[in-house]
């Protein structure tokens, strides 16, 4: 997972989002609506990855997943997100893309089922 964190940028400079964000319809700007750079979206994702998930200690991730919630709720902005002054860019999620969601996960379940049994 850790390594991932150097991969996650370079898709966000390269095409805004990740596929799984591609698949949400989601995308990341800067203020001015270009694309951000490897080292903001570097910088982005390390920020999530202790102010949002805790550095994966479990506890910790608890307790910094509920902050990250309060503050997306009530501010509608992440603190990460407002730090770096990035927008979020969120479109309507037609009804095919709920369809592949459901089914991604549904595959995903059965290879680990699969891979347990």
């Amino acid at each position: 997972m850790f390594i991932y964190n150097f991969v996650e940028p370079a898709m966000f400079a390269a095409w805004g989002t990740t596929p799984g964000k591609a698949l949400l319809r989601i995308t990341l700007r800067n203020k001015d609506g270009s694309k951000l750079s490897y080292a903001d979206a570097l910088n982005r994702v390390f920020k999530v990855w202790i102010r949002g998930e805790g550095l994966g200690i479990p506890l910790v991730a608890l307790f910094t997943q509920v902050n990250a919630y309060k503050k997306l709720t009530n501010n509608g902005i992440t603190s990460w997100d407002q730090d770096a002054s990035i927008l979020v860019k969120h479109q309507t999620i037609g009804a095919w893309r709920v369809v592949v969601c459901i089914a991604i996960f549904i595959v995903f379940f059965l290879f680990i089922g699969a891979a347990s049994a």
